[in-house]
């Protein structure tokens, strides 16, 4: 009965203010944002030693210059001016994290634009796995190697520390809902490494409700979605 009282009395003396929650628990607390802070440094430390990495960013950086240029010429052809290009995502999202309440839910759905096969396709953010540092091996030669690996994220990650995601194709849900887009446990979904040229991330759309039910996933995306997805498929690359 005693622990349970001492306990009791830590948190009545922490929401009177008379105690700090570090004196009580014997350490530092952080916050939310702080703890992710902390953790971003230590991975992006390890990251940052691998000069592969380094590369395929500058790499895709370079290509999502180039796309703009592209898209908004495109779009000056079409006479589509005030067409809205897509930005590059500087962050990568997982599902599980939550935000301020947007429309119908509170999690942070991220809908990207990604390129495969020489095509485009929308897709949902659903796991973030970051650079990670495994372990230290053996080779058979003698001496020792680095063995990197990719560790799931709960909260957003740089997409240069990024080394995986994986993605749930979006499917049109028809005429009658002409803004809204599909997803559920059984579509399809892939694994994006998202710095890769021409079959990585190259966008982020804006999601305006969202509604989930039944194990089924409806987004409402901006009216001009279905414009940007095509200006993207028919950029120079992929003219066959």
């Amino acid at each position: 009965m005693l622990p349970l009282m001492r306990e009791y009395l830590k948190k009545v003396r922490v929401s009177e203010e008379i105690l700090s929650e570090a004196t009580v628990t014997g350490g530092q607390v952080m916050s939310a944002h702080n703890a992710e802070q902390h953790r971003l440094p230590q991975f992006n430390y390890v990251r940052n030693g691998s000069s592969e990495r380094i590369s395929k960013y500058a790499a895709w950086k370079t290509d999502q210059a180039t796309l703009r240029a592209q898209i908004h010429k495109l779009a000056t052809a079409s006479h589509s001016e005030k067409l809205s290009v897509p930005k590059a995502p500087t962050h990568l999202i997982p599902s599980c994290e939550f935000a301020e309440k947007v429309a119908g839910s509170s999690r942070r759905y991220q809908v990207l634009f990604i390129e495969r096969d020489k095509t485009v396709y929308l897709g949902v953010n659903m796991d973030v796995y970051k650079s990670a540092l495994s372990k230290t091996g053996e080779r058979k030669a003698g001496g020792t190697r680095v063995m990197w690996a990719a560790e799931p994220a709960t909260y957003s990650v740089p997409i240069h520390a990024c080394e995986v995601v994986k993605v749930c194709v979006l499917q049109r849900v028809g005429e009658e809902e002409p803004n809204a887009w599909l997803t559920s446990c059984v579509e399809q979904a892939n694994l994006v490494d998202p710095l890769l040229v021409r079959s990585g991330v190259i966008g982020v759309a804006a999601v305006e409700k969202i509604v989930s039910r039944d194990g089924v996933l409806k987004l409402t995306l901006p009216p001009n979605t279905d414009t940007v997805l095509k200006l993207l498929q028919d950029r120079p690359s992929h003219v066959k």
